[in-house]
C-alpha cells in the first residue's frame, strides 16, 4: 500500500508541475465562460422570461446558477481525462514496465492512476466550487445552505467516479499521446452538448433528447443544476404559477423526463451509481487482464 500511495502522489505531482495541463484541464469552463458573457447568457435569460414575467435584473441569478452546475460537472471531466492523460505518456515513455520492477501488481499501478485522477479532479473540483459561489455572488445571488453545499460535494463525488472509470475504459483502447490528444480535444468539445450546456435540452429536437438520455453524465448534469437553483428559482419566481416553473426547468435540462415520468433525484442518483459501479467494475476487468505491454 506505500508504494501504491508514492504513485498517487507521483501521477498528482506531475500534473500540478505541467502547468499546460492544468490550464488545458480548465479550457472548457473557459470556453462557456467566454460564451455566456458574449451571448449564452442573454439568450439564457430570454428562455427564462419566454416562461414568467420577471424583471431581467433578476433573472441572472438563476441562469449564472444553472451555469456553474453544469461547469461542476464539465471540471470534473475534463480533469480527469487530463490526469488519466499521465498514464498514456507514461506507456509512451516506456515508464508502466519500469514500474512493474517494484513489487507491484498490474492492477495497483492501474489502480494508481485512478486513485490520482480522483483525488485530484475532487480537489479541483471544490475549488471551482468555491469560485461558482463567488461567482453567484457577484451576479446578486446567495450562497448554497451548508447542508446543500455537502450534497453538491456528494454529487460532484459521484459524478467524478463515474466519470474516471468510464474514462479509463476508453483510454485502455488509446496507444499514444497523439491519439489521446485528439480524444481530449473531441471530449472538450462535445462535452457542453452532452451536459446540455451549450443548448438547453427543450431547444433539441426529441431524437437528440433521447440520445443524451443515454448518457449517465445528463442524470449528474440534472442533480447538480437542481442543488444550485433551487433557492434562485424560489427567489425569482416567487409569486410565478407552479406549472411555469416546472416547464422552465424541463426545457433548461433541471429535471429530465422519459415520456410522461419525471426523474426523482433519487431515481437521477440511481443511475449515476448504476453506471460508477458497471464502469469501475469493466475497468477493474480491463486493469487485470491487459497486459501493459500490450496497451
Amino acid at each position: 500500500m506505500k508504494i501504491l500511495g508514492v504513485l498517487v502522489k507521483r501521477h498528482m505531482l506531475m500534473y500540478l508541475k505541467d502547468k499546460q495541463n492544468v490550464f488545458f484541464s480548465f479550457l472548457s469552463m473557459l470556453i462557456i465562460l467566454a460564451l455566456n458573457t458574449v451571448f449564452l447568457g442573454d439568450i439564457n435569460i430570454k428562455y427564462l422570461q419566454e416562461f414568467a414575467n420577471i424583471e431581467k435584473a433578476k433573472a441572472p441569478y438563476v441562469t449564472n446558477s444553472w451555469l456553474m452546475a453544469g461547469i461542476m460537472i464539465v471540471n470534473a471531466v475534463m480533469i480527469s481525462c487530463t490526469m488519466l492523460g499521465i498514464m498514456i505518456k507514461d506507456e509512451e515513455d516506456h515508464k508502466l514496465q519500469g514500474f512493474l520492477v517494484a513489487p507491484l501488481s498490474r492492477f495497483k499501478l492501474v489502480l494508481s492512476y485512478i486513485i490520482a485522477a480522483t483525488i485530484t479532479a475532487f480537489v479541483f473540483g471544490i475549488a471551482t466550487f468555491i469560485f461558482s459561489q463567488f461567482y453567484i455572488l457577484g451576479v446578486g445571488g446567495s450562497l448554497l445552505s451548508p447542508l446543500r453545499m455537502l450534497a453538491v460535494m456528494g454529487v460532484m463525488l459521484v459524478n467524478i467516479v463515474s466519470s474516471v472509470a468510464m474514462l479509463f475504459c476508453i483510454t485502455s483502447f488509446v496507444h499514444t499521446m497523439n491519439s489521446y490528444g485528439a480524444l481530449t480535444t473531441t471530449l472538450g468539445t462535445l462535452i457542453g452538448f452532452v451536459s446540455a450546456i451549450y443548448l438547453p435540452m427543450g431547444s433539441l429536437p426529441e431524437s437528440v433528447q433521447s440520445v443524451l438520455k443515454g448518457f449517465p453524465i445528463l442524470y449528474g448534469t440534472a442533480m447538480m443544476r437542481e442543488l444550485y437553483t433551487a433557492p434562485a428559482i424560489n427567489t425569482v419566481f416567487e409569486g410565478a404559477p407552479t406549472e411555469a416553473i416546472s416547464l422552465y426547468k424541463e426545457y433548461m435540462g433541471i429535471s429530465i423526463t422519459w415520456g410522461d415520468t419525471q426523474m426523482s433525484n433519487g431515481m437521477s442518483l440511481l443511475i449515476l451509481l448504476g453506471s460508477a459501479i458497471i464502469f469501475t467494475i469493466l475497468a477493474g476487468v480491463i486493469a487485470k487482464k491487459r497486459r501493459i505491454s500490450d496497451r
